[in-house]
């Protein structure tokens, strides 16, 4: 016998009212989902931004990578069967590969050299590893970051491109510090704890040893070391002072109140707080950070030439009692408008390296916005109507940053050029 649809629903259990209640808003979105399916469909542009990866850096990783094996197979008390089955590709394979796509490898290839000495760890205690084995080789990653802190020269084709590449270097010595930071703070009692310090001390090396690489000064053209280029280290210093200042300045400019009396703030303070509020705290002693810290504070001056933009718009926590809204027919065009500022300002910057580093904080926020309104479709028929609401001014808001953010770069190329 079938059963009827109200009788069904009843059988398993589901209230006729709450699965009309799920169907009725789900139906009365589906005009917006539409929408959002074709704002999201629209594509976002491609910047090639980062730090290079050269053939050469591709096959010193590789060879490091297969010497970390091999060392560990070498050991007395490890057998080569028991250690992580390491899938890497070989460089030759990565020669079209986009350098997001070469740096992306080199970190697949930093976790599997972290897999086989985790289990080094694993296999060697208690009888043959103890905390003197971890002091010892903490010192020494320590001494080796210390080292480059006292030895580090800034070159590059150019000086921006200086700037990226050993921007880039030491983020990877700083992400090796904090690795030894958490080293250095565990209590090792226990297999488990071998094995995550000895899985951080490699991290640390195998950071260090790519950070290195982008730091080498390479002519990308050649694939060769560019230490005939002029030495950039007292302009990156002076340009570092210029942008902090003009940071500071900008900062104490900053106006976060909003003209209606019922709301305290404006999205400007929103913007300072999401994306420039951070920015100064994830530091290591003993790492260079000159360049790290010039490319960051070009980021955050840029960020504050787009405050202005903003200044009249609700914190999303006063959007309710502002009642401001935009409606959905206003988010494909303001993706498309900042598609067009992109496009504009990668023809005027795109050939510098500075340049499209911030054209890719720029396309970051667009893709922040079609993932706003995907998690928008993906909560249809749970989410309340402020929720439901709040995605959507989310999405228009990162669209029209990144328009923004697009616009601003000449102002920071600008004062980088000083």
């Amino acid at each position: 016998m079938l059963l009827g649809r109200r009788t069904a629903f009843a059988a398993l259990g589901l209230g006729v009212s709450s699965v009309g209640f799920w169907q009725r808003r789900r139906i009365a979105r589906r005009p917006a989902l539409e929408t959002f399916a074709t704002v999201r469909a629209i594509p976002v542009p491609t910047v090639e931004a980062g730090a290079i990866v050269t053939d050469a850096h591709l096959e010193a990783s590789l060879e490091r990578v297969q010497r970390t094996v091999d060392e560990a197979s070498a050991l007395p008390d490890v057998d080569r069967d028991d250690l992580p089955e390491l899938a890497v590709g070989r460089p030759d394979e990565l020669a079209d590969a986009s350098h997001a796509d070469r740096r992306r490898t080199l970190e697949d290839w930093r976790a599997a050299t972290e897999d086989v000495h985790a289990s080094v760890a694993e296999f060697r205690y208690p009888e043959s590893i103890d905390e003197t084995d971890v002091e010892t080789r903490l010192e020494r990653e320590r001494a080796a970051l210390t080292d480059l802190e006292v030895e580090t020269e800034y070159y590059g084709r150019t000086f921006t491109d200086a700037v990226v590449q050993h921007g880039e270097a030491e983020a990877r010595y700083r992400r090796a510090g904090r690795r030894l930071e958490l080293t250095a703070d565990r209590e090792l009692d226990g297999v488990s704890a071998y094995r995550l310090a000895w899985r951080y001390l490699e991290r640390a090396a195998a950071e260090r040893h790519d950070g290195t690489w982008f730091a080498a000064g390479i002519d990308h053209a050649t694939d060769t070391p560019a230490r005939d280029e002029s030495d950039d280290t007292d302009r990156i210093t002076r340009t570092l002072e210029t942008v902090r200042e003009s940071v500071a300045s900008s900062r104490e400019a900053v106006d976060v109140t909003h003209h209606h009396e019922e709301v305290e703030r404006n999205y400007a303070s929103t913007i300072v707080w999401r994306w420039l509020s951070t920015r100064d705290v994830d530091r290591v002693g003993g790492v260079p950070s000159t360049a790290i810290d010039l490319r960051d504070a070009c980021r955050a001056y840029t960020f504050l030439q787009c405050l202005d933009a903003f200044v009249e718009i609700p914190a999303p926590e006063f959007w309710s009692e502002s009642d401001w809204t935009v409606a959905v027919e206003a988010l494909e065009p303001a993706k498309r408008r900042a598609i067009e500022r992109i496009t504009a300002a990668t023809d005027e910057y795109g050939n510098d390296p500075l340049g499209r580093w911030l054209l890719a904080v720029a396309v970051d926020r667009l893709e922040d916005g079609d993932r706003c309104l995907e998690r928008a479709a993906n909560g249809a028929n749970n989410l309340s109507a402020d929720d439901w609401r709040e995605r959507r001014l989310d999405a228009f808001l990162q669209y029209r940053l990144a328009g923004v953010f697009a616009d601003r770069i000449g102002e920071t190329m600008a004062l980088v050029a000083e």
